[in-house]
């Protein structure tokens, strides 16, 4: 995977942001996902969760993020959410 300022999820992330993605995907089977396209080690990921790891390196942040899908927004009618009509 190659990491570049390009990259949409490096944009401008804190570590907190990082930490409310990945509670966001517990028990949906995405740290192991996340873990095995970003080469960060499954339970790595679990404990930069759980925030057992005060400070992880930032290569391991930068991967993490690289690798994280897309936010999707919750008016998205492909994503459930509803979606006002006559706006």
């Amino acid at each position: 995977m190659t990491i570049n300022a390009d990259t949409p999820n490096l944009r401008a992330m804190t570590l907190d942001q990082l930490i409310s993605r990945l509670q966001a995907m517990k028990g949906s089977g995405g740290w192991r996902r996340l873990a095995k396209q970003s080469g960060v080690d499954y339970f790595t990921v679990a404990r930069i969760a759980r925030r057992e790891i005060a400070n992880p390196g930032m290569r391991t942040c930068e991967r993490l993020m690289a690798a994280l899908p897309p936010e999707v927004a919750p008016s998205d009618p492909q994503a459930g959410g509803e979606v006002e009509e006559g706006v």
